[in-house]
């Protein structure tokens, strides 16, 4: 099975609705600006680790489990005894599917792709998101087999 981590420092941002703008008869939809920036930011982490590590990398064709930790800034207003996590906005689903999107076509072709996944959000400094993909063989046989309840990716995440 391989591992891939890609950490991006800044304010996690969450996929915003898309916006769509009329131009003569044509309607051209796009993402807001701010989460353009966020993806923008992560594709490009993502690409630098994979010319880096991975010279002759290709899409991941096959199934894709993926966990990420979305690290957020503590207001100065509220103390760890007040709020110990941070239970408000943005959204945890939104803040990942901003990362699938941006990763999309970059180290998988499709977000459909992702057979099992997870996020957590915690109050850390600095903020970003830390993003842990595994593929290979030993996951498409696991969910084949009886071995699955057995390969639990996400307890070795908390082992960090």
């Amino acid at each position: 099975m391989m591992q891939i981590i890609i950490e991006v420092r800044g304010d996690p941002v969450p996929q915003g609705r898309p916006r769509a703008a009329r131009i003569g008869k044509f309607v051209r939809v796009y993402d807001p600006p701010e989460s353009k920036e966020w993806k923008d930011d992560i594709k490009a982490q993502a690409i630098a680790i994979l010319n880096r590590d991975y010279p002759d990398w290709k899409l991941v064709t096959g199934p894709i489990r993926l966990y990420a930790e979305f690290r957020l800034s503590r207001p100065k207003s509220i103390s760890e005894k007040k709020r110990p996590e941070p239970i408000v906005k943005p959204d945890g689903d939104n803040l990942l599917k901003a990362v699938k999107d941006a990763l999309t076509g970059i180290l998988w072709h499709d977000d459909c792709q992702i057979t099992k996944g997870g996020f957590e959000k915690v109050y850390a400094d600095p903020p970003g998101v830390k993003v842990w993909i595994w593929f290979g063989d030993e996951i498409h046989q696991a969910q084949h087999s009886s071995q699955c309840e057995s390969l639990d990716i996400f307890e070795t995440v908390r082992e960090r």
